[in-house]
C-alpha cells in the first residue's frame, strides 16, 4: 500500500501535494483501483455485483466522476503542450484505456439502474473523446462537449461532511 484512497485533506492544496500528484502520476494511478476490485472479485474475496454506489464515494462525488472531470479538464492542455504526435497518441490511448477500465465497475454494482447510469456516462465520455480526436482536437468541440461534460460531472452528489472525533 502506498497512500490511502482518500486521506484527510487540507483546505488549500499544499505544494507537496501538487508535486506528488504531478511527479507520481497520481491521477492515472487512481484508475487502477478498478483493477484491484476486479482482482478481489476474481479471488472470490468480494462477490461480483455486490457493491452499492456509496462504496465508490470520493468526497462529494463518485470516484469515476472525479477521474472523468480531472482527465477531461487536463486533456486539452496536455494536447496543446505536447510536442509530438506520438505523445498525443499516448495520452489519448491512455485515457481511452482508462475509460474502458472504469466501464468494468458496472460488474461490481448491485443495482441495474446504477449499472445503466455508469455505462451511459462512460459511453458518452468515450464517444466525446472519439469526436474530439476525429475533429483534430477542435476548440469548438472541446467547448461544446468537454465543458458541458465537466460542468455536469462537477455537480456534487453528496454533501460536504467533516467528521471530527
Amino acid at each position: 500500500m502506498d497512500h490511502g484512497l482518500v486521506e484527510p485533506q487540507n483546505k488549500v492544496q499544499t505544494q507537496e501535494t501538487i508535486h506528488r500528484w504531478s511527479d507520481e502520476n497520481m491521477l492515472w494511478r487512481y484508475f487502477h483501483v478498478i483493477d484491484d476490485i476486479e482482482n478481489l472479485i476474481n479471488e472470490k474475496i468480494l462477490p461480483e455485483n455486490s457493491l452499492n454506489l456509496s462504496f465508490f464515494r470520493y468526497h462529494t462525488f463518485y470516484l469515476w466522476d472525479h477521474l472523468i472531470y480531472l482527465t477531461f479538464k487536463r486533456l486539452p492542455s496536455a494536447i496543446k503542450s505536447s510536442n509530438s504526435l506520438e505523445k498525443i497518441n499516448t495520452q489519448i490511448h491512455l485515457l481511452s484505456t482508462n475509460l474502458n477500465r472504469l466501464l468494468k465497475a458496472q460488474n461490481f454494482l448491485k443495482d441495474t439502474k446504477d449499472k445503466k447510469n455508469l455505462i451511459l456516462i462512460l459511453s458518452m465520455c468515450i464517444n466525446y473523446l472519439k469526436i474530439y480526436v476525429s475533429n483534430n482536437f477542435s476548440e469548438e468541440i472541446r467547448l461544446n462537449l468537454f465543458e458541458t461534460l465537466t460542468s455536469l460531472i462537477a455537480i456534487p452528489i453528496f454533501p460536504k461532511q467533516i467528521h471530527i472525533e
